[in-house]
């Protein structure tokens, strides 16, 4: 995993990233949307908060957010996920990490448009899990 680049201005390299309004309820029907990133920009600040030692409060809440939902939800109660998740009406995201004994996994889904939210939930779940099935069999 590789830590965020700073640029020269000592800003985050996340270029496509924006965060134009709040997360209040008010805040998170179609305005909410102004609201955007990428996969790989969501992994790199995932990746910093990991990494970061002064980050250690935040890294705790992530580890606990959310535990049996969207990637964590078929796993193992004992394999630590540290993610977050994003929920709007038909958006269903959740970047993070899983911590495996032998290696760590990060994975990012932004699915939008999604007309049974809860469904999308599982399938992110499925997808998890049949990534650290294909991992663990690497590592044995």
């Amino acid at each position: 995993m590789t830590t965020p680049r700073r640029s020269t201005s000592g800003a985050w390299s996340v270029r496509q990233t924006a965060l134009i309004v709040g997360f209040t309820d008010q805040e998170l029907g179609t305005v909410g949307r102004r609201n955007v990133s990428t996969a790989r920009e969501a992994l790199r600040i995932i990746e910093h908060i990991e990494a970061s030692p002064r980050l250690g409060e935040l890294r705790r809440f992530l580890f606990n957010n959310q535990r049996n939902t969207r990637i964590p939800v078929r796993l193992e109660d004992e394999i630590p996920v540290m993610h977050k998740t994003g929920s709007l009406a038909t958006v269903v995201n959740d970047v993070g990490v899983i911590h495996l004994p032998h290696t760590r996994i990060a994975l990012a889904y932004l699915c939008a448009d999604e007309a049974d939210t809860a469904l999308a939930g599982i399938n992110i779940g499925d997808s998890a899990l049949r990534v650290v099935e294909i991992v663990s069999q690497l590592h044995t």
